[in-house]
């Protein structure tokens, strides 16, 4: 499959490695309706729980790197020292080498059917933090989750038609077979469902000016 330039040079393997550990804390955790740990916890509750979990995991595994929870991103005005903006992020993984660090940001929606949950994903709150916002500035990859609690055939599809009316507000990039969306993704198979990348403004993009996102729908084992 083709690859452009700045996929071929990045670390995919040991990124995908640490993303499926953050996935198979999710399998274990939402094996059965836990106490903490359920399809009413909110997502800050879900995230820290995955981010403890997915510690573990790593470790065990040998992964090298840091999975942190709710790390907070602030817009700062240099001249009068204003935070103009304050995010956390759901969790970051955070690798580096000599040549680079990879800062992978994984943002968590509870997603049901219906409007309101798709403007949640894939709107200002969502999807957009990663376009015109401030999360993964200056990275080329991020990973979009959402936690479905209807099923996924009322959910995700409605999802996937919704993005190609926003092609142009989200600054949809159109790939080699002409389409917005990579499927199966590119980028962590087979788990995330699909990966569609965007064009960033110079200030918040890497080198070559696009940042790809997966989309991974995850479903409790309930």
């Amino acid at each position: 499959m083709f690859q452009p330039d700045w996929l071929a040079a990045f670390p995919l393997p040991k990124i995908m490695q640490a993303a499926h550990v953050v996935f198979d804390a999710w399998k274990d955790l939402s094996a059965f309706d836990r106490t903490n740990f359920n399809k009413r916890s909110k997502e800050p509750q879900l995230t820290k729980v995955i981010t403890d979990r997915a510690k573990s995991l790593g470790r065990s595994r040998g992964i090298n790197g840091s999975w942190l929870p709710e790390v907070v991103w602030n817009v700062v005005d240099p001249l009068t020292a204003e935070i103009k903006e304050e995010r956390r992020t759901d969790i970051l993984y955070v690798w580096n080498n000599e040549q680079m660090t990879v800062e992978l940001v994984f943002e968590f929606k509870r997603l049901k059917k219906g409007a309101a949950s798709r403007k949640a994903y894939l709107g200002e709150s969502g999807l957009e933090r990663f376009i015109t916002g401030q999360y993964s500035a200056g990275q080329p990859v991020a990973l979009m989750c959402g936690v479905l609690l209807d099923n996924h055939a009322e959910v995700v599809p409605a999802i996937r038609s919704a993005l190609e009316g926003l092609v142009s507000h989200l600054a949809m990039v159109p790939q080699k077979s002409d389409t917005y969306q990579l499927c199966p993704s590119t980028l962590f198979p087979p788990t995330a469902e699909f990966d569609t990348e965007h064009k960033r403004p110079a200030e918040l993009a890497p080198s070559h000016g696009t940042i790809r996102v997966a989309h991974v729908f995850l479903e409790f084992g309930y």
